[in-house]
């Protein structure tokens, strides 16, 4: 039976390596995100949406057109697809016709169909046969 001296240094050295494998992986974040405001849990808080390095084509991806579909006040529960929801740090890691957007179910920025929003010409054009 081990004695107690044994015990706490046995728990101090595993309290130490998680600790060091979480600042490890923190130290590996290549991009932080920030949480919606509208959240139930943690709103506004920061964390790791990407733990690799950008590629040059999702670094240039830029900022696709649309919006991003409205979180679900209830998580509709496992949905299982074969390569799983695709987690995203920018609309860059995203298809055209998609939008890195947060999903609260997941509590993660993933890839969605972007919601397109029409856009209305405030000046048409003007028809001189009809006047």
């Amino acid at each position: 039976m081990m004695n107690n001296k044994m015990m706490l240094v046995m728990v101090t050295v595993m309290t130490l390596m998680v600790m060091g494998a979480n600042s490890q992986q923190d130290a590996q974040c290549y991009h932080w995100c920030k949480r919606p405001s509208d959240i139930k849990v943690e709103p506004g808080s920061f964390y790791c949406c990407a733990f690799t390095q950008p590629t040059l084509q999702q670094i240039q991806g830029g900022v696709h057109p649309g919006t991003c579909p409205p979180h679900p006040y209830e998580c509709p529960g496992v949905r299982f697809r074969p390569s799983g929801p695709q987690l995203c740090a920018s609309d860059g890691y995203c298809g055209r016709n998609s939008k890195c957007c947060f999903d609260t179910c997941l509590t993660h920025n993933t890839c969605k169909p972007a919601i397109q929003v029409p856009i209305i010409d405030p000046y048409p054009p003007f028809d001189v046969r009809n006047n």
